[in-house]
């Protein structure tokens, strides 16, 4: 009549013969009387047999014991390190360490690795004639890697997408004419904050710790759109007195829908003889800050209440045009506007939609969102975007708006569309847990490389350029270049093939919009075949080593030779 409790076999033999195996389970049980005089599990790994795993894993307990001032027995191999406190100083302390034995590693390992046993696997696999050396192995004989030739293109999962539209507007551009400009001659759009947003003064403090105390913001630095507010209601058949009361992102995202529509060469009649209203429109967005400049407005004597809302950013697009798709907002912080691309091409292979309408907007419009990121310590403190250069402290934050116009490429070919460029695959997941709320997970980001790339059937090897998201950390965008590297060695374990450069090194960080302002770039890289340089990066990050992955950061302009 005893109430079992459950254990995994794995812990038999600790408990020794207290423990009553099951049949054939794969569990063991054990009576409530007898658990007083059972011991705790063993740190070390179930089975440790002096094998040289084992000892990799207690190696690796120690110097993590180390750092964290703790007995190694009281470190599980299995247990996550977060459980144990770890922190980035931590991990800087144990990269160090490791540096010391091993020469290079990649100062984001310990974002891979999250427990001692992960730790040991991967010098095991990846550092195993290292290993045996600092642990006085015998070194086993490895043969070379096989040399991996690209045979035929692998054959795409999916139905390729084309882009039969785009528009856009960015800091200091007169149209995507004055973008490509202001990219191919490597200009930094980056600017105080103008006056008619709100005045420095009572605003902007340099000292971080003294601008967190004082409700303040130690950037005054941004990227922003001339014009923003500007807008024709009468046009969009909106009555003034309402226009003036929607947020100037919901208006700038109406403009450049309609921009884009005409850049395919299409009209509202021809969108509803064409596609019988299954049109769609996904639109990232991210930012608030309209709706809180309601006092000040009242105070200059407005009579007016203004309002955000995400989700008439693309209702009303659809309102306008008479669509009848899905029409919806997409808020995913930064991938905003990329997941609003995504989620269309979804729906145009599900044949849920004819057309789509995706893209994203961004502005900063009260300075209670320079605040926030000041209190978060997310900031540049120089007003610098250095995308994988060294010192890089955080971002800059920056404005845009853009808009692609899709459709499945058969289609497109049929109709006889321009097309600007074709979109293979694409991907969206998360990083599940990790160190920290903000620390991104490389072998998340990995894998999500990986699938789009099998998803289009291209290997990495005919990759000759990636436009990166790049924030511009010393963490964030070593990160970064771990789940590129890892994607692309399945495919190849060449080096220095692959030019890479960042948009936010011109622009800042557009949140919402900094996808599609990512993607316009590289649209128009291809359409003038060439590659844009990547700004504040005469010197690199210390923490990345390009010599030991497939790219290289794009430091100038240039010719785009793609793969022979």
């Amino acid at each position: 009549g005893f109430t079992p409790v459950v254990f995994p076999a794995e812990a038999a033999q600790a408990l020794g013969q207290q423990v009553i195996l099951a049949a054939s389970d794969g569990w063991v049980r054990l009576s409530r009387e007898t658990l007083p005089t059972v011991k705790p599990l063993p740190a070390t790994v179930p089975g440790s047999d002096g094998t040289f795993r084992s000892r990799a894993v207690e190696y690796f307990r120690r110097i993590v014991a180390d750092a964290l001032k703790m007995p190694a027995g009281e470190i599980s191999a299995t247990e996550p390190l977060e459980a144990y406190g770890i922190d980035s100083i931590l991990i800087n302390q144990i990269n160090a360490r490791l540096r010391s034995t091993f020469g290079d590693i990649r100062s984001t390992l310990l974002f891979e690795a999250q427990t001692v046993e992960a730790l040991a696997e991967h010098f095991l696999q990846k550092e195993r004639e290292a290993l045996e050396r600092v642990l006085g192995e015998t070194p086993m004989p490895v043969p070379p890697p096989a040399a991996t030739p690209i045979a035929s293109a692998p054959v795409p999962a999916v139905e390729a997408i084309a882009i039969i539209g785009i528009s856009g507007h960015y800091p200091q551009s007169e149209g995507l004419a004055g973008f490509w400009r202001n990219l191919s001659e490597g200009k930094d759009c980056v600017t105080e904050i103008p006056a008619d947003r709100w005045p420095l003064e009572g605003f902007f403090e340099p000292d971080p710790e003294q601008a967190a105390a004082r409700g303040r913001s130690y950037s005054k630095w941004g990227s922003f759109l001339n014009g923003f507010a500007d807008f024709d209601p009468l046009f969009f058949q909106i009555p003034p007195s309402e226009a003036i009361r929607m947020d100037p992102q919901e208006r700038l995202f109406l403009q450049a829908a309609w921009e884009a529509m005409e850049d395919a060469g299409h009209t509202r009649a021809m969108l509803a003889q064409r596609y019988s209203g299954r049109i769609g429109v996904f639109a990232g967005i991210s930012r608030t800050g309209f709706d809180l400049c309601g006092p000040a407005f009242e105070k200059a004597g407005a009579r007016f209440q203004p309002r955000t809302s995400f989700s008439s950013v693309a209702n009303r697009v659809s309102y306008l045009l008479n669509l009848h798709g899905p029409s919806m907002p997409v808020d995913t912080m930064c991938s905003s506007s990329l997941t609003a691309i995504h989620e269309a091409c979804e729906h145009l292979r599900r044949g849920t939609c004819d057309l789509v309408f995706a893209g994203g907007v961004n502005l900063f419009l009260h300075p209670s969102s320079y605040v926030e990121l000041s209190a978060s310590g997310m900031l540049s403190k120089d007003g610098r975007c250095k995308a994988f250069g060294a010192g890089g402290d955080g971002f800059v934050p920056g404005e845009g708006v853009g808009v692609v116009l899709l459709k499945p490429l058969q289609r497109a070919l049929q109709d006889g569309d321009n097309i600007h460029a074709v979109i293979l695959g694409s991907s969206v997941n998360h990083g599940g847990k990790t160190n920290g709320y903000t620390v991104p997970n490389p072998l998340a980001q990995a894998d999500l490389i990986r699938a789009a790339l099998d998803q289009a059937g291209v290997h990495a090897r005919t990759i000759s350029y990636i436009e990166a998201h790049g924030t511009g950390t010393e963490l964030g965008d070593p990160i970064e270049i771990t789940g590129l590297q890892q994607a692309f060695e399945k495919d190849t374990q060449e080096t220095g093939f692959c030019a890479i450069g960042s948009v936010k090194s011109n622009l800042g960080h557009l949140e919402a919009a900094a996808g599609i302002a990512g993607l316009t770039k590289v649209v128009l890289q291809m359409k003038h075949g060439r590659l844009a340089p990547s700004l504040h990066t005469e010197s690199l990050n210390p923490n990345i080593n390009f010599s030991r992955t497939p790219f290289f950061v794009q430091k100038d302009a240039a010719e785009w030779r793609a793969y022979p």
